[in-house]
């Protein structure tokens, strides 16, 4: 599909559609640039965190080079590096406490699923789960800054789950999930007040959304949504009570589907409704438990932000310069602006979309020796 007859909205537009309102990005609060092109047909798969004093790092694969970077702002502008020049699909970052990066990916070296590690000004080096071939992986980390993982491996078509104890990597499975097929499904995890991981995901054979939480050493697993072919995107969050928040995509519909898991019972919704969108959803929510989610509206081919205050969604249109959207991965700063990475598919480009600041320079790349 080519995109023909795009305009630009200067001021704000409001258009009111029953309980929802779409609103135009307005040029001079949400900025949008392009860190890299040329990266491949699987390039640009992408994570993000903010350091301390609200400076982007963001990591994507580059599909050409075989390569993990890392772009940052260095106070002048972007800087990039080569973490890992032997792999890097499918990223998962968090930043800790004390500042320190953790990245987990597909390949490298050691190869399988591995981690590196920022901290005191070097990258180190781990393999979480060598020799398998595994997709889909995300990480969070707990309130001791130690890293939690989930991710799909083919060999035993199974969602696993692995965490350092004792310095050392600990693999679990998590369930047994049937055949998935070569597309950018995903896990996605998070972990609660009491230290323990759940993690949303795809169940290929079942054709439907699913969570797992670790209880006493068991995992507890229920469906989410029991509709056809759900679950095949998804994105996780807990709010301030602990309580799962999960948006993923419905196949059939061709719909973006939310779901909160009350005390009894799941409490769905379908947001976008009147559009055909829900691929790669990622999902935040405030400090008031408002979720906000951005995701790939594929009528269109453009990236979308949904935010929820009270029971209204309202829409936003956050880029429309070509296939925008997909791979996207969101985080909200602590003044609960929100910053996006994605990619744009016909230029095989990373993205970075966010709120209130001015735009950046990309500088040269620096390779990790």
């Amino acid at each position: 599909m080519h995109k023909v007859g795009r305009w630009l909205v200067v001021t704000l537009v409001l258009f009111v559609v029953g309980a929802a309102t779409v609103l135009a990005a307005p040029e001079d609060s949400w900025h949008r640039e392009t860190l890299a092109s040329g990266l491949g047909q699987y390039g640009g798969m992408a994570d993000l965190v903010l350091d301390h004093q609200l400076r982007p790092h963001l990591f994507y694969y580059s599909h050409t080079a075989t390569s993990l970077l890392h772009a940052f702002d260095a106070g002048n502008g972007w800087t990039t590096e080569v973490v890992d020049g032997h792999g890097g699909a499918y990223p998962g970052a968090a930043m800790d406490d004390q500042g320190a990066i953790h990245v987990a990916y597909t390949g490298g070296e050691p190869a399988g699923f591995a981690y590196a590690l920022w901290s005191n000004g070097g990258w180190s080096y781990d393999a979480i789960d060598p020799d398998v071939t595994a997709y889909y992986g995300n990480l969070a980390l707990d309130a001791m800054g130690v890293p939690h993982v989930s991710y799909y491996v083919v060999e035993s078509r199974a969602v696993c789950y692995a965490t350092i104890s004792n310095t050392q990597w600990v693999t679990q499975t998590v369930e047994i999930t049937g055949q998935e097929p070569l597309a950018p499904r995903q896990t996605s995890i998070a972990v609660d007040s009491l230290g323990r991981p759940h993690i949303a995901y795809h169940h290929a054979d079942l054709h439907v959304a699913r969570y797992a939480w670790l209880d006493g050493g068991v995992w507890r697993i229920e469906t989410v949504d029991d509709s056809a072919s759900t679950g095949t995107h998804i994105a996780l969050a807990l709010d301030s009570q602990d309580a799962p928040h999960v948006a993923y995509y419905d196949a059939d519909a061709r719909r973006l589907r939310y779901s909160v898991r009350q005390p009894a019972e799941w409490q769905r919704e379908t947001l976008d409704a009147a559009m055909t969108s829900g691929w790669y959803p990622t999902l935040a929510l405030t400090r008031q438990d408002e979720p906000r989610v951005a995701f790939y509206r594929e009528r269109d081919q453009d990236l979308m932000f949904a935010e929820k205050t009270g029971s209204s969604w309202a829409y936003r249109n956050l880029d429309s310069s070509g296939v925008v959207g997909l791979y996207s991965q969101m985080v909200l700063d602590r003044h609960e602006r929100p910053h996006i990475v994605y990619t744009r598919f016909d230029t095989q480009s990373v993205r970075y979309a966010h709120y209130g600041h001015t735009t950046r320079v990309a500088l040269p790349i620096a390779v990790k020796p």
